[in-house]
């Protein structure tokens, strides 16, 4: 866990590496939020808060989670204390244990930074503390970003080392496989998120949008 933070708290150190603006994924998240009835969600690997707040500020119960204290931080500097639905805790996702369970889990761009076995760790983790008939809901890299699909030491099937990361990419079968036991999938597409990089650059990735329910309700 140390070699992730140290790593995640010196990226933040730079400031807001992509902006204030929310990821697309949240406009494409809020339909099926609503049409399930969710009040609570879980953001696991929050960063500094941008999509938790995006949540927060259209009346969601909020919990988001971070390893890097330095996310953290910046996130709850930027929390107004008015919002007392919108809550920050550090822990690691692949071991996290909120004490709770939400109505959803929102999981942006998070996935496809491990290595198969702790992106099992990582989904095991979220279905914990999902709410039966609660939804999953998350992004991943597609093979169709050519830009950056290839590039560094392959060190698992479709899966880059690179400039201290890793950067697991996938085609639609690859996310359907990901997806744990007990789950009906909602909807998987493609979209273009284009934001600048963190050497002040626009950048287009090309992300699978995933939304999908836990079997059973309570």
């Amino acid at each position: 866990m140390n070699t992730v933070k140290s790593y995640w708290d010196k990226r933040y150190e730079a400031g807001k590496l992509w902006g204030d603006q929310p990821c697309p994924s949240v406009a494409l998240a809020l339909p099926f939020l609503v049409v399930n009835g969710a009040g609570s969600i879980l953001v696991p690997g929050c960063g500094y808060g941008r999509n938790s707040r995006a949540f927060a500020e259209r009346g969601f119960h909020v919990l988001g989670t971070d390893v890097s204290s330095e996310a953290l931080r910046q996130a709850t500097a930027d929390k107004p204390e008015v919002m007392e639905q919108l809550r920050y805790e550090r822990m690691d996702i692949r071991e996290m244990a909120a004490g709770e369970s939400f109505d959803a889990v929102f999981l942006s761009n998070v996935l496809h930074l491990f290595l198969e076995k702790d992106r099992k760790k990582v989904l095991a983790a979220c279905d914990k503390h999902l709410h039966k008939g609660g939804l999953l809901l998350f992004t991943c890299l597609s093979t169709a970003d050519k830009k950056n699909y290839g590039t560094g030491v392959e060190v698992e099937p479709h899966t880059f080392h690179h400039n201290g990361k890793t950067l697991r990419f996938y085609d639609k079968r690859a996310v359907m496989d990901e997806l744990p036991d007990g789950y009906t999938l909602l909807e998987c597409r493609e979209h273009i998120q284009t934001e600048m990089n963190p050497s002040g650059q626009r950048e287009d990735l090309v992300l699978w949008f995933v939304a999908a329910r836990k079997k059973g309700a309570e």
